[in-house]
């Protein structure tokens, strides 16, 4: 269970590791920003912005002389968020942050170009109302650039392991992630699979020209294990288990099964499997024996606001 100082850790902190820096290609990047054709130079505003990881790779791809400002309600966020834009190689690039809530945003109507979230809608109670901000502070003709996951699909037990696990153990676990999902959203804490609402959403909101889109990376695990890449993601489930963030809160995973109408019969028994199948990863991955592609559902979405 995490210790006093966790539980006060800045809201999301425990998912602003190095694995993060591992999103995106950078050439698909660059295709995306080419189809949103923003102007010469642009004003961007990145909603939950928290250490930058988002906004920095959006400030690489603008003209001399843009803006990015990043909201977050974190000070600490904000902090990391101007010294990481501030490594940026964008000439002239305007960089500025306000500290409020996705909801409430104190900056002028038809202010940006783009504003753009990333993980940021599955974690709020009304979506709708943030996105209604965001379409208050965009300008007539610009764009709205939603970035969501279904995360489902990142709990489910898949990997080179499933095969050889007793069947009832991998559906018990797949329950396990569906229960938490929507325990986590009928406790108001957001909703996983927001990806999948995520064209809906913006048509409500009265966008046009929507377009959706799939995030083309995986995030594969193999031996030798030897990228970056792999290392972070290897290194965050270890630090995620040892200190009880995450997946491994036992206390926040149970809120959410119970109120996914889970029994804690149930939870105890399926979080038994959940530490046996890490355990089982940790233990083939020292052997050099686990393996995963890695596929995950991360939509982007694009609407622009009407005249």
């Amino acid at each position: 269970m995490p210790d006093e100082a966790t539980r006060r850790m800045p809201h999301s902190a425990e998912y602003f590791g190095a694995e993060r820096d591992y999103f995106w290609n950078a050439d698909y990047l660059d295709l995306l920003f080419g189809r949103l054709g923003l102007p010469r130079p642009a004003a961007i505003l990145d909603v939950g912005c928290g250490e930058g990881h988002w906004a920095r790779l959006i400030a690489g791809r603008l003209s001399p002389g843009s803006s990015v400002t990043g909201v977050d309600r974190e000070a600490v966020h904000l902090a990391a968020f101007e010294r990481g834009l501030a490594t940026t190689e964008t000439a002239g690039l305007s960089v500025s942050t306000l500290q409020a809530s996705a909801y409430d945003i104190p900056a002028p109507s038809a202010t940006f170009d783009l504003v753009t979230c990333q993980t940021l809608l599955l974690h709020l109670r009304e979506p709708a109302k943030a996105l209604g901000e965001m379409k208050r502070l965009v300008k007539p003709g610009g764009q709205i650039l939603c970035v969501e996951p279904n995360n489902l699909v990142g709990r489910l037990p898949i990997s080179s392991l499933m095969s050889v696990m007793p069947v009832d153990e991998v559906v018990r676990l797949a329950e396990f992630a569906l229960r938490y999902v929507i325990g986590r959203a009928r406790r108001g804490l957001g909703d996983e699979t927001i990806g999948e609402s995520l064209p809906g959403l913006l048509a409500e909101a009265g966008l046009q020209d929507i377009r959706v889109w799939l995030c083309d990376r995986a995030a594969a695990v193999f031996p030798p294990y030897d990228t970056a890449e792999q290392a972070a993601l290897l290194d965050a489930g270890r630090r995620w288990r040892r200190e009880g963030l995450g997946p491994f809160d036992k206390a926040e995973m149970r809120s959410c099964v119970l109120a996914g109408e889970g029994s804690e019969a149930f939870f105890e028994r399926a979080w038994a499997d959940y530490l046996r199948l890490d355990d089982r990863i940790a233990e083939a991955a020292a052997n050099g024996r686990w393996h995963t592609a890695g596929g995950t559902l991360f939509y982007v979405a694009a609407g622009r606001r009407g005249p």
